[in-house]
């Protein structure tokens, strides 16, 4: 993560790994991927720092919990050059 959007690696719990048959993801798109979903805590709007040559988007999603509450998190599209 702080390669790719500047948050220092302490400050990410990694929950877990998605898991799928890489070889075939890899012979079909031409590139590896290994997509891992973690737990940031509450960022503002200028906790992100997307290096322009590892992400092309940053995209901010939005649900409502229980309790009038708002949970966010952030897909990264990869730059693949």
């Amino acid at each position: 993560m702080s390669e790719e959007i500047g948050l220092p690696e302490d400050s990410t719990n990694v929950l877990g790994i998605l898991r799928c048959n890489w070889g075939e993801i890899s012979a079909i798109t031409g590139i590896a991927v290994t997509p891992v979903v973690g737990y940031v805590g509450n960022l503002g709007e200028d906790s992100l720092n997307p290096n322009k040559d590892e992400v092309e988007e940053v995209r901010e999603e939005r649900d409502e919990v229980g309790g009038g509450q708002t949970q966010y998190g952030y897909t990264l599209t990869q730059r693949h050059n």
